[in-house]
């Protein structure tokens, strides 16, 4: 028994992800050898396949995403051979698992099947000329992963009969698994069907039902089912949204603002859920333009760093993984925000700002000018002894001289506790610093 469990762990293992998000994929692993699926976790996104040592040919599918093709070779060990693999978007949409099936078969023990070697699972994924044969009056019920919508004026799937003839069938459809069927139509050959013909706005199940004549004995009888694919596609999640963007550091009690933005592959309205490291979250929050920037405000109560990061849905609650966290630093402390840049005449000036609740003490500060031709004044450095909480000074670099179109990088810093940057634009021509 022992041994039983053991060899249990053999074969390969491994995690199927969406290469933009990272979140895990409901997806189908095929190996070509064996030629039997297994499926991922929703959840998490793992799989495992018993396989002995050698080499395979395994395939990975997800509606939605382009398929993968990997050649991996199984080690003889204790342990399983692990491969990870993440999956870049697409279109292709197919039926996903069998249901239910029950293949007419006109022979008895120990012939049975001898004229029908297809299986019903041949009739997943895109066609492939590999098809499911079922029988006389037999019948295949295949579960689409996702729901097929009408498409107002147009064909919603279409059925994939192959094997060199047009066989005849009739299609039912259902939004659960065990019915009730509503008829929908037949069909003769690749045949496509609009869900406004059986008037219901939307499905997940296809019953295929050979209609019942033909030979029995013949080689692979009855319909050949070689795909079924979902024509509207598959409503995809919106990108992870950008890192936000707002300020690093921080008071206690005090509400700052946070922005980010990202994309939904339908173009379709976004709402958004922050997480404030301190295990509270926002709501959802929206509707959202897809693309457009948006903002939300938050404070802490206690002192402490925390992650902030956000994540979108679309409005068919198809959601995004999280963004990557900013990590902002809550505490009685001072912190240097640079506000106004001028230029002038021979001289580049910035305002240091004190937002902090306590006194910011020893802040050195500078001004860089980088590329054009500036022999004079291209760096200038100073410290400032001290800015009572709330307030704020000015500096002014030394005099400068030259002629181009210098980046210019400003610095407040109290190292290890506080710090700002700024880049900007300047235009220097000779004596003239015009700051973009």
């Amino acid at each position: 028994m022992i041994e039983i469990i053991d060899a249990a762990n053999m074969g390969l293992t491994g995690v199927v992800t969406d290469a933009n998000s990272g979140e895990p994929l409901d997806a189908t692993v095929w190996v070509e050898e064996k030629y039997w699926p297994c499926f991922t976790d929703p959840k998490v996104g793992d799989y495992h396949r018993v396989l002995m040592p050698g080499t395979y040919t395994v395939h990975y599918q997800a509606n939605g995403y382009e398929e993968e093709v990997h050649t991996v070779e199984v080690i003889d060990s204790e342990e399983p051979t692990v491969l990870d693999v993440s999956l870049n978007r697409g279109e292709s949409c197919y039926a996903f698992q069998v249901t239910h099936c029950n293949f007419y078969d006109p022979y008895s023990y120990p012939n049975n099947f001898q004229n029908n070697p297809t299986e019903a699972i041949s009739a997943l994924g895109p066609p492939d000329g590999v098809c499911a044969s079922l029988g006389r009056g037999g019948v295949l019920v295949v579960d689409m992963g996702v729901d097929i919508v009408d498409q107002d004026g147009l064909m919603d799937f279409k059925i994939f009969e192959g094997d060199g003839s047009d066989d005849g069938y009739h299609v039912s459809v259902s939004q659960e698994w065990d019915g009730p069927w509503i008829p929908i139509g037949d069909g003769s050959g690749a045949t496509e069907f609009d869900l406004e013909d059986a008037s219901i706005d939307w499905i997940r199940f296809i019953e295929i039902r050979d209609d019942n004549d033909g030979n029995a004995y013949e080689q692979n009888p009855g319909v050949d089912i070689d795909a079924v694919e979902n024509l509207g596609g598959i409503n995809m999640p919106p990108d992870n949204p950008e890192q936000p963007d707002g300020p690093t550091q921080g008071s206690t009690m005090v509400e700052y603002t946070f922005a980010t933005s990202t994309t939904d592959p339908e173009g379709e309205d976004l709402y958004y859920m922050w997480d404030w490291g301190d295990d509270t979250f926002s709501e959802w929050l929206g509707p959202y333009a897809s693309e457009a920037t948006i903002e939300t405000e938050n404070s802490w109560e206690d002192d402490g760093d925390y992650r902030v990061r956000v994540k979108a849905k679309d409005v068919n609650d198809a959601e995004s993984g999280w963004s990557a966290p900013l990590i902002i630093h809550i505490g009685n402390s001072p912190i240097l925000e640079i506000g106004d840049i001028n230029g002038g005449f021979f001289k580049i000036s910035m305002v240091i700002t004190n937002t902090g609740s306590v006194d910011a003490v020893g802040i050195d500060w500078s001004i860089t000018l980088d590329g054009g031709f500036i022999p004079l004044g291209q760096v200038t450095t100073g410290k400032i002894i001290g800015i009572p909480a709330g307030g704020e000074v000015t500096v002014f670099s030394d005099m400068i001289l030259g002629l181009g179109k210098p980046k210019v990088t400003v610095t407040a810093e109290i190292p290890d506790v506080a710090g700002d940057s700024k880049d900007i634009d300047a235009v220097v021509f000779f004596f003239l610093i015009n700051i973009k």
